[in-house]
């Protein structure tokens, strides 16, 4: 929760406040998460980042199937300072 929290913080320092977030949150987090206090705080904590999406069955990463992970695209809006910019 704590490390998914500080790349939300890393990614709003770089975008500025976000539009949205679209996510890909392997199943296998949330069944290890539902039932739990942690389920309110993280389901809050991506309402929070408006992050919308689906669960998946993990990634592939080079040969090695990997699970438990969370992957997305974020948008921000233009003209925030720190915003990436083209010319």
């Amino acid at each position: 929760m704590a490390s998914l929290d500080q790349t939300f913080a890393r990614v709003r320092s770089q975008l500025g406040p976000l539009q949205v977030v679209l996510g890909c949150d392997c199943v296998l987090r949330r069944i290890m998460i539902s039932n739990t206090a942690a389920q309110s705080r993280l389901s809050s904590l991506l309402v929070q980042n408006r992050v919308v999406g689906f669960n998946t069955y993990g990634e592939q990463f080079n040969a090695m199937h990997v699970n438990q992970t969370f992957t997305g695209i974020a948008i921000g809006y233009a003209g925030h300072q720190g915003a990436l910019h083209q010319g």
